[in-house]
């Protein structure tokens, strides 16, 4: 029976070590690909780190439990027909907080900054948006952004 010096077994076990780190590295990749493809296929706008596959779990499985968790990232089937389903919820929410006031620019200011740049509806009324498929998908991508830019401004 063959023996190997100390050295030789270090460098063996170290290698092996580094292919164990790689395959890891390789099946997280693969994994957070899978759940970005299931992601976009099931119209579903979020970052795929928010889905949390527990062992022997599907992904299929664990998309379902986020959006069973957080269901207003269920994404809205577009259809040319109008539904029961597909409404608009136009009504206001009840107010939880009192917004700051806005404060005006002080006069030293000399930079000019860059207007937004955001989708803007024409005026329709609400039958025609919900109709529209394209125009229900701009009003829920608006409503979206403007939560975005109320949470960004709490930070």
């Amino acid at each position: 029976m063959p023996t190997y010096d100390e050295d030789y077994v270090k460098k063996l076990r170290e290698e092996a070590a580094g292919w164990r780190v790689k395959y890891r590295e390789l099946e997280t990749q693969n994994e957070r690909t899978t759940v970005e493809a299931e992601l976009a296929k099931r119209g579903i706008k979020a970052d795929p780190n928010w889905v949390s596959i527990e062992q022997g779990q599907s992904v299929g499985d664990a998309i379902d439990n986020l959006v069973e968790q957080y269901p207003h990232l269920k994404a809205e089937p577009i259809t040319n027909e109008p539904g029961d389903d597909l409404l608009l919820d136009l009504t206001p929410a009840p107010k939880q907080r009192t917004m700051p006031k806005p404060i005006a620019p002080s006069s030293q200011n000399t930079t000019n900054p860059k207007p937004v740049k955001s989708a803007r509806i024409t005026s329709k009324n609400i039958t025609e948006i919900r109709k529209d498929p394209q125009t229900r998908a701009k009003v829920r991508d608006l409503y979206r952004e403007l939560l975005t830019r109320g949470s960004n401004q709490g930070e």
